[in-house]
C-alpha cells in the first residue's frame, strides 16, 4: 500500500490544488515516521491493516486503540491513504476509517488523558484540518454562475 506505485496511484486521483495543499500540510509535520525513516513499520502496518477483524465489539475496541498512535504517527499523505483503506473494511458497525476517526473525535474529547489520547487528538486535528481545506478548495473551485438581469427577492 505505501510503495511509491501505490502511493502515486492514490494521488493522482486527488486534483492538483488539494495534492499541492496537502503536500504543504505534510511538509510542515516534523514529528512523523516517514518509510525511509523505518520501512519495516509500514510493511507491519500495511499488513495489520489488510488483517483487521470485527469478530467482537472488545476486539474492535483494541484494534482502533491500536491503530491510533500508528496511523498518527504516519505522514499526512500516508495517513489519509491509510484511512481511506481502512474505509474499505467493515468493523462491523460501519468502515474501519470511520470507526477510527470516530474513535479519535471521542478520545481526544475525553478527560481522563487515557494513553492514547495524545494520538488521537493529533488525527482528530489532521483529519479536521484536512476536510476544512478541502471544503474551502472545493467551495473556491466551484464555478458559480452569476445572472446580473436575474432579481432576488
Amino acid at each position: 500500500m505505501f510503495d511509491s506505485r501505490s502511493r502515486k496511484e492514490f494521488w493522482s486521483n486527488v486534483s492538483p490544488s488539494h495534492n499541492e495543499l496537502i503536500q504543504r500540510l505534510e511538509d510542515s509535520e516534523n514529528w512523523t515516521i516517514t518509510p525511509e525513516d523505518n520501512y519495516a513499520l509500514y510493511q507491519k502496518v500495511d499488513e495489520a491493516l489488510s488483517s483487521l477483524d470485527a469478530t467482537d465489539p472488545d476486539t474492535v475496541q483494541k484494534s482502533l486503540q491500536s491503530l491510533v498512535p500508528v496511523v498518527a504517527t504516519l505522514p499526512l499523505k500516508d495517513s489519509i491513504m491509510a484511512l481511506a483503506k481502512l474505509n474499505h473494511v467493515d468493523s462491523g458497525k460501519y468502515p474501519w476509517g470511520t470507526a477510527l476517526i470516530d474513535f479519535t473525535r471521542e478520545a481526544a474529547q475525553a478527560d481522563d488523558g487515557g494513553e492514547y489520547q495524545e494520538h488521537a487528538k493529533a488525527l482528530h486535528d489532521r483529519v479536521c484540518l484536512f476536510t476544512r481545506h478541502l471544503l474551502v478548495l472545493q467551495l473556491f473551485n466551484t464555478r458559480i454562475q452569476f445572472d446580473p438581469k436575474e432579481q432576488r427577492p
